[in-house]
């Protein structure tokens, strides 16, 4: 409930009672040309729509055929092309990971922002990570991707991983480590009792640490 004042109020001759009695549909037509628009379960995605995720927070794309585009936290990603027969999506930045239902016809390809790496399949689990300025990586957990860049393609098949770093082909192939460990530098005993620490640490190109 709102007051009369309040509902004087206009925007583009819509009161803030007539703006939340709209379906998403018609909040998306509303607001067309606006920056920014928060995201509801089941609002439909055209080409060159963009999402973005904060710190905590994933989103699901869901297909047609049932394949599944999981854009993980802190992720910027864009639908590009949606035909029959390609799907083109785009990681600007942060992660994503795609389970895609085998279909010889068609082909699912995701580009990454800031390097011309580009991993391609018709069907398959993989994960692609970017950071926006040139440094991608791909890992496979089932079927086989084709990663591009730099114009050199790899095969990247079950349980393999391969980086783009910037102005660079992929790397070969290589098996995705069962254990990952990170070295950290321990901060000197008298900051460790502070509210908030800075850790710094190694760990290889193209990893994410969650």
């Amino acid at each position: 409930r709102y007051n009369r004042e309040t509902l004087e109020i206009r925007y583009r001759g819509k009161s803030i009672a007539d703006v939340l009695e709209m379906t998403v549909h018609e909040g998306l037509e509303f607001f067309k040309g606006e920056k920014e628009l928060p995201l509801q379960a089941g609002i439909r995605l055209d080409p060159d729509m963009e999402l973005r995720t904060g710190p905590d927070a994933k989103a699901q794309i869901r297909l047609a055929d049932g394949s599944v585009m999981t854009v993980g936290p802190h992720s910027a990603f864009r639908v590009q092309e949606l035909t029959h027969l390609l799907s083109r999506f785009r990681l600007i930045t942060g992660r994503a990971t795609a389970e895609i239902v085998e279909n010889p016809g068609r082909t699912v390809e995701v580009e990454a922002q800031g390097s011309d790496a580009r991993a391609r399949t018709t069907g398959g689990l993989f994960t692609i990570t970017s950071n926006s300025k040139g440094v991608v990586a791909l890992a496979t957990q089932r079927g086989i991707v084709r990663f591009s860049a730099a114009g050199k393609e790899v095969l990247i098949q079950q349980n393999e991983q391969s980086v783009v770093l910037p102005g660079q082909a992929p790397s070969s192939p290589a098996p995705i480590p069962q254990e990952v460990f990170l070295q950290v530098q321990w901060p000197e005993t008298g900051l460790t009792n502070q509210g908030t620490l800075t850790l710094s640490g190694r760990t290889s190109l193209g990893a994410t640490v969650d």
